[in-house]
Order: structure tokens, then sequence, then C-alpha cells
């Protein structure tokens, strides 16, 4: 019996001998936790499929915390892209205005370079 099998009948054991569903969802996550810790390599989903709690571990909290700092995180690059293209964006514009490449760089906090590379991508 490798570590999967045993994890899942101790899930099994749990739900089926736990009348106390907290302490049940309790004990199935600290299964799963000791089983990540044991295959790092596996994502927290695998781990859950491969034991055949999919749709459960879905509704933990730790699934769902793992899920807003995803989120999070992924409107946080979506800002800070969202910064960068408009700085982009407002470079020809200084530059037309008479603006040296060097004071458009300093004004929007880039490399020479940056503005450079973006003063010729909008020239061709």
């Amino acid at each position: 019996m490798n570590c999967f099998d045993k994890g899942r009948e101790l899930i099994l054991q749990a739900r089926q001998q736990l009348a106390d569903e907290t302490t049940t969802k309790q004990i199935v996550e600290l299964i799963e936790t000791i089983l990540l810790y044991k295959f790092t390599r596996l994502s927290r989903e695998e781990l859950a499929e491969m034991l055949g709690i999919d749709d459960e571990f879905k509704k933990t909290r730790m699934y769902q915390s793992i899920k807003e700092d995803g989120l999070e995180e992924g409107r946080q690059e979506g800002r800070q892209e969202g910064r960068q293209e408009a700085k982009l964006e407002a470079i020809p514009r200084l530059l037309a205005l008479g603006l040296t490449v060097e004071q458009v760089a300093v004004a929007l906090d880039l490399t020479v370079a940056q503005v450079q590379q973006a003063a010729q991508n909008q020239s061709s």
C-alpha cells in the first residue's frame, strides 16, 4: 500500500467514524497537508484528485485562501502592467512636447533604454 492509498484510507475512516463534520474536515486537511509536504512536486489540486477529494478540497479554507491569494496576485500584476503600459503610451506625447529622452525617462521613472525602445516602436 502506497502513501496515497493509505491517505485515501485514512480520509475514508475519518468520514465514516467521526460524527463531527468540523473535526472530519480538519483531519482531511491535515492528511492533505502531510501528503503535500511529502510530495512537494504535486499541487494541491493534483493531490486532491489523486485522493479522490477534488470537490471537497475546493470547499476547504486552505483552498479558498490559496485561490484568493492567487487572484490578488493576478490583480496586482494586472495593475502593474496597466501602469507600465500607460507610461509607455505617454512617451511619444512627451517627446512631441520637446522633452528629451532623458527627461522623459526621469519623469516616468523608466530607463533611457526603455524610453528609446518605446519611441522606436511607436515610430515604426
